[in-house]
């Protein structure tokens, strides 16, 4: 085997034994990366597309919710002027018990699970704009060194029965349709097909030839990289039928075989294009993102500054509605101390409008026990220096404290409370008990307030628990991590 003959057979097994087996496992490898990176983008999408569907349920909650507050103050500040005016202490009950029931509602309202809303999937992008515009340079190269090699093989190897001008004729009636291939690939794989099967025919038989392999590579290739899908099937016929009629050879199973392995090759290098755009695609999309995790900051935020209203204004209620029940049961036998019972609840429901107009002074632990001592509840309170906590441990001991108490009143009437906040080098432990109530209480049991509370300590990296003592009564313990001083040694 010399000159052409051995050519061909030499780049034949070159391509098929050797680089293109190589191109197609490296892109089989590319491609199970991409779809690696795929699965977990769209993982974190749809994980973005739940959290915004969430945010924007808890969005519209706290738009009711801040319709109510107008309601509140209203109802605070008119409590608090009828118990300085010595308004009928069951009036007063019966308002402030109302007012507490709404807002109740209101905030297991804005703290249950939000639904999940319907989202989009990721948008599909589309890579075949990008990719052959990629590929027109060089599918245009290529259809020229196709030409140019047909026409000097045709001069130099081939029989051609005809003058010189009409192999470069053919050459440039098959090479001209292949440099629209990377717009029309099928379209002109079988343009270029009908010409080369013409040639064979009627010109030089190009059966064997290099011309000929090169071509049926080509043309193969090019509609599996170029094309979608199923039209990529279609030109996959094409090249074969293409192929069948330019050989005219009833054995031609292993070039068809070739043929299917080239469009095999296109076909994983458009897979891998399609998996880059689609990837792109994502990172754009989770880029776009960033704005939505801040708006949902926001959200969150808002969210905790009602829960913190609904601890105040919980307590501020909670202590308004007995205290008012106290001075219903007092003004029929001790009107003096009625009245003084009254005064306490104007303090109360001004506490409340405080809440709902917020101040810069900073939550106050000895005001909160006070407060809930001049209800009438015995509190014992062994309560360390809280002032060198941050601000932020200081408002969780409080409202730690205030919730528990509030609880206390509630469900424990006629019982005795006991509240401990100690303080070491490493956490704050907070412990509010009581003793066995002497009578039912008269609150239903919600579970929202204890339930803020657990998620406040969290946020804080601490721990809280609660529930039934021993005796019968009731504890609440929650423990707070300290952060380590700046100038503490690093342990060996």
């Amino acid at each position: 085997m010399r000159g052409w003959p051995l050519l061909n057979g030499v780049l034949f097994v070159t391509l098929f034994l050797g680089l293109v087996p190589m191109l197609v496992g490296r892109a089989v490898r590319a491609r199970q990366q991409r779809l690696t990176v795929l699965r977990e983008q769209r993982e974190r999408i749809e994980g973005e597309q739940r959290a915004n569907a969430r945010s924007a349920v808890l969005a519209e909650r706290l738009t009711m919710l801040e319709r109510l507050r107008p309601t509140l103050l209203r109802g605070m500040r008119a409590l608090s002027d009828d118990a300085e005016a010595g308004a009928d202490p069951r009036t007063v009950e019966d308002a402030a018990r109302e007012l507490l029931t709404r807002t109740r509602e209101e905030v297991v309202a804005l703290t249950a699970p939000a639904g999940e809303a319907a989202h989009a999937a990721a948008p599909v992008a589309d890579h075949l704009p990008a990719l052959r515009s990629a590929a027109q340079p060089w599918v245009a190269l290529a259809a020229g060194a196709l030409a140019a090699g047909l026409a000097v093989e045709s001069v130099g190897a081939l029989a051609v029965p005809a003058a010189g001008w009409v192999a470069v004729l053919a050459s440039v009636a098959i090479g001209l349709p292949l440099v629209a291939g990377w717009r029309l690939p099928v379209t002109s794989a079988a343009t270029a097909w009908l010409a080369t099967a013409a040639y064979s025919h009627f010109g030089a038989p190009l059966v064997g030839s290099l011309s000929e392999t090169a071509i049926a590579f080509a043309t193969a290739f090019t509609v599996g990289a170029l094309s979608r899908r199923r039209t990529a099937v279609a030109g996959l016929v094409v090249c074969w039928a293409g192929h069948a009629a330019t050989a005219a050879n009833p054995e031609i199973i292993g070039d068809e075989a070739a043929i299917l392995v080239f469009w095999l090759g296109g076909l994983a290098v458009n897979e891998v294009s399609r998996l880059v755009e689609q990837t792109r695609a994502n990172n754009e999309l989770l880029a776009g993102q960033e704005g939505a995790a801040a708006r949902r900051a926001v959200v969150s935020e808002r969210v905790r500054m009602a829960r913190e209203l609904h601890d105040v204004i919980g307590h501020s209620l909670t202590v308004v509605a007995l205290q008012a029940g106290a001075a219903r049961r007092l003004s029929a036998t001790d009107p003096a101390r009625a009245a003084e019972v009254m005064r306490t609840i104007a303090a109360a429901a001004r506490e409340g409008v405080a809440a709902l107009e917020p101040a810069d002074a900073a939550p106050d632990l000895e005001a909160i026990i006070d407060g809930t001592r001049a209800t009438g509840l015995p509190v014992d309170a062994d309560v360390a220096e809280t002032d060198a906590l941050e601000p932020w441990q200081r408002e969780v001991v409080l409202r730690v404290v205030q919730e528990a108490l509030t609880n206390v009143l509630r469900h424990g009437p006629g019982s005795r409370a006991t509240v401990a906040v100690h303080r070491d080098a490493v956490q704050v432990r907070v412990r509010v008990t009581n003793t066995p109530p002497t009578r039912p209480g008269s609150g239903p049991v919600m579970g929202r307030g204890l339930a803020g509370i657990r998620e406040r300590v969290a946020i804080a990296g601490g721990r809280v628990s609660w529930g039934p003592r021993d005796d019968g009564g009731f504890e609440v313990q929650a423990v707070l991590p300290l952060p380590a001083p700046a100038n503490a040694e690093a342990p060996a």
